[in-house]
Order: structure tokens, then C-alpha cells, then sequence
């Protein structure tokens, strides 16, 4: 059983795709699984803009960080290169939530959602796994909680 595990990606899902893809190539072994700790970067743009000053923090600091929502709005040929990649992993790569991820939207998805893991592209790429959730993979058992709960909130 083969699982990684990455964390605070902060949106750079290429980084992530590329770095999965690269390790199965160099060892021609697959991963059995693959699991983002926390800080994926989910955010829609609409609420990223709300805050103009932190908004453009992020293409200042780090364009990369946008790759998620480049993800999201994917056509003609990055549409088909990503779905090029979904094929050479095993499943979708899971992750749970962080401190920096928009929680909200993630609830939204998780409406009327009966399975333990949300589909979060159109790709099936990036699965989200609600807190709590216990998923088996190769007669192993993880069991998954995310975020950071501050007192205040």
C-alpha cells in the first residue's frame, strides 16, 4: 500500500499533480493513495475579490496560488491534459479542510451529499472528505479531521 501525503498546498494543484505524477514515473509504481492535509486552497474567486487587498497578495507573492481556480473554469487544452492525468492516478486525490479554506463553499458542495467524499472539479481530480469521515484503502483505515477551530469563532 502506497499513500502520500502533501500539505498547505495553497492552491498550486499543478505543483501537487505534477509532483504525484513525476513520483510514479521515476519509481513506475502507483500510488494507492493520495492525501492533502490541509490548505488546499479552495476558494471561489467571488470571495477572494471581496478583499481587494489580499487578493492581489497572491498573484504578487505566488501566481501559482491561483492554479485551483484555473482548475475550475479548465477548457480545450488544459481541459484534456487534466483529464489525461486523472487517468494515471488510481483515484481522486483527497483532502481535507485547513484554516485557510473556504468553508462555506464546502459546505455548499457537501449539500445532499451522500457519500464520504465530495467531488470538488470537473475532472474528479480533488476529492473533499468531510471531517470524521473513515475511509479504507488497501485493508488500511484513515480516518480524517481538518481545520483549525479558533475560540473566537
Amino acid at each position: 500500500m502506497k499513500v502520500a501525503f502533501f500539505g498547505d498546498i495553497h492552491g498550486q494543484v499543478y505543483h501537487l499533480l505534477a509532483a504525484v505524477i513525476g513520483w510514479q514515473k521515476r519509481t513506475n509504481r502507483v500510488l494507492d493513495m493520495v492525501v492533502q492535509v490541509g490548505d488546499f486552497g479552495v476558494e471561489r474567486l467571488e470571495k477572494m475579490i471581496q478583499n481587494e487587498k489580499i487578493f492581489l497578495r497572491y498573484p504578487a507573492n505566488n501566481p501559482a496560488q491561483f492554479d485551483f481556480l484555473r482548475v475550475l473554469s479548465a477548457g480545450n487544452q488544459l481541459a484534456a491534459r487534466l483529464r489525461e492525468i486523472r487517468e494515471q492516478i488510481a483515484q481522486p486525490i483527497y483532502f481535507l479542510r485547513g484554516d485557510h479554506d473556504e468553508v462555506e463553499w464546502l459546505s455548499l458542495l457537501s449539500q445532499g451529499v451522500e457519500s464520504e467524499t465530495v467531488p470538488v472539479d470537473p475532472f474528479d481530480l480533488f476529492h473533499y472528505v468531510h471531517d470524521g469521515t473513515i475511509i479504507e484503502c488497501g485493508g488500511m483505515k484513515l480516518a480524517f479531521f481538518g481545520g483549525v477551530e479558533h475560540p473566537e469563532k
